[in-house]
């Protein structure tokens, strides 16, 4: 028997990862599809946040697994990573397409996803500057209750530059983005209240 300082023991060499054919779990014979992807889906998501810190690359790689089942999260993740260059080259293009894949899917992060297009609208990236389009996707977004896009479609309606001006509405809208805790929307409804000499 082996203890602790008592002489040599041999090495047990690592095991290595061998490009082979996996069979799929005995698991998934038993649970029907749609629970078998969530449950991959669930472990993409976990995944991917597990590695986010430390290993860029497997995050992604869990990420783009996440698209490809069809989780909105993964599409909207992937779309800040492109936009950003983080773990991935910056990418606009990619970016715009995967926001655009989850304002397609209309789910929970649907209105994160609209407001992000209309913000590469609104800044030029990929898509050429169209105040009136990013008004769309930001007046989308505010509908949903994204207090930001509240706030950028209030001052498209105040400022007429989505394509038409309702002082207003936009001021109601900056209202609703304010009363969320949008700092801007605050100071710009202490501006518009000011006294005017």
């Amino acid at each position: 028997m082996w203890t602790l300082g008592s002489g040599s023991f041999k090495r047990i060499p690592r095991l290595r990862r061998v490009n082979t054919h996996v069979k799929q779990p005995a698991l998934k014979a038993w649970l029907p599809d749609a629970t078998w992807k969530k449950l991959c889906i669930s472990c993409h998501q976990f995944m991917a946040a597990s590695f986010e810190d430390n290993n860029e690359a497997r995050s992604v790689r869990h990420l783009k697994q996440l698209d490809v089942l069809g989780g909105e999260k993964g599409a909207l993740e992937l779309g800040y990573r492109y936009l950003n260059g983080k773990g991935v080259h910056k990418d606009h293009a990619q970016a715009y397409q995967c926001f655009e894949k989850t304002a397609d899917q209309n789910g929970k992060w649907c209105m994160e996803a609209e407001f992000q297009l209309g913000c590469m609208h609104m800044l030029g990236q990929f898509v050429p500057t169209h105040d009136a389009k990013a008004g769309e996707y930001f007046e989308k977004a505010a509908q949903k209750g994204h207090s930001l896009a509240q706030y950028n479609w209030g001052l498209a309606l105040i400022d007429g530059w989505a394509g038409y001006e309702d002082h207003l509405q936009g001021v109601e809208w900056v209202e609703k983005a304010a009363a969320a805790g949008v700092a801007e929307a605050q100071e710009t409804l202490a501006r518009l209240n000011e006294p005017k000499h």
